[in-house]
């Protein structure tokens, strides 16, 4: 997110915004004032006192106006309308913020509003996001496709609607593997419902990496690397039609089974988590993984020299943790793929 910006300048640009609003709704008389009307005198008095009643419902109606001066500027393709988008694209208000990601595609998206558009498409808040990656995927802009690419790596099932309520970032220390100290939660490539966390760093793929190394069962592993290693995991002798399995493979199989069974047993009593985690240990630490996982790190446009690590988790199944160059993003990325969290 960025920084909050001053009381002056949020009060300039509502009511700027504002003026607008009752200009362009004049003719369907929504605004029960005089539309050309400078309010931030008004809005002055009533905030003369910051943190009065009379302050912050002076300010809701400003915001209300700059919203829906944004909206009636964007439907009618408004060149204004992007000019004043920059201006409320640090709004503290989240309806504010996604009217101002929306109305910086009109006319169309300019490439200088890349990088704000790429921070509303992290916004805490989903329907900013939403609507910020909706501008990014309509401009022509390399970056912003790139950003847009970056945030549709990932197959989620379903996308979800576009809330208003802010999510809560999933603070590095309780995913369970070891992170960068100064690892940033990213909003917009997590899918906390998945088990899937997302995080930027400034310390270089090596440092993660060697971090890492000790900690992990297997990795680095390259993705090719992975998806190999998952599949050998779970995969059946290759037969011809009625050959039986050699004496090795059904020896392996069976000693496989036995070591899962005994580890099933000793995981009765306990949550389907810890019973499947003591399968997973039992299995190697590869057999519950999809090695289709390994497919979207292979996009070296967006990861750059992604390595995979599976990581164990104390009380649960064990974890894969991507790091990898972030090429939309920029620094490093870190991803990690595990059992869900509970939600906070």
């Amino acid at each position: 997110m960025r920084p909050d910006v001053s009381y002056r300048t949020c009060l300039t640009a509502l009511a700027s915004l504002a003026v607008l609003a009752g200009a362009a709704r004049a003719d369907e008389r929504l605004v029960p004032v005089d539309p050309w009307a400078d309010l931030t005198p008004a809005v002055e008095s009533a905030c003369a006192a910051p943190d009065s009643p009379a302050c912050a419902q002076a300010l809701d109606f400003l915001t209300a106006r700059a919203t829906a001066a944004l909206l009636v500027l964007a439907e009618r393709n408004d060149p204004q309308a992007a000019v004043l988008a920059r201006l409320a694209g640090d709004s503290a208000d989240p309806g504010l913020r996604a009217a101002a990601a929306a109305a910086l595609a009109t006319p169309f998206v300019a490439p200088e509003d890349t990088p704000l558009l790429a921070e509303l498409a992290d916004d805490p808040v989903p329907a900013v996001r939403a609507a910020a990656l909706r501008s990014l995927a309509s401009s022509q802009d390399p970056r912003a496709q790139l950003v847009a690419r970056r945030a549709r790596a990932f197959d989620d099932p379903g996308t979800p609607e576009a809330s208003d309520t802010p999510d809560a970032a999933v603070a590095a220390a309780s995913v369970g593997v070891p992170m960068p100290a100064d690892a940033v939660y990213l909003y917009f490539s997590s899918a906390p419902g998945s088990g899937r966390y997302s995080y930027w760093t400034a310390q270089p793929p090596a440092s993660v990496i060697a971090a890492l190394r000790g900690k992990a069962k297997k990795g680095p592993l390259t993705p090719e690397e992975f998806r190999a290693q998952a599949e050998a995991a779970t995969a059946a002798p290759d037969l011809e039609e009625g050959e039986m399995p050699s004496a090795d493979d059904m020896a392996r199989a069976m000693a496989m089974a036995e070591q899962m069974m005994k580890a099933m047993e000793g995981g009765q009593g306990g949550s389907p988590e810890d019973q499947a985690a003591a399968a997973q240990r039992a299995a190697g630490g590869m057999a519950v993984f999809d090695a289709g996982l390994a497919d979207d790190y292979e996009e070296a446009e967006l990861f750059g020299d992604a390595r995979l690590f599976v990581v164990p988790v104390a009380g649960s199944s064990d974890a894969v943790v991507a790091v990898y160059r972030d090429l939309a993003v920029g620094g490093t990325g870190v991803t990690v793929h595990r059992a869900a969290l509970d939600a906070p």
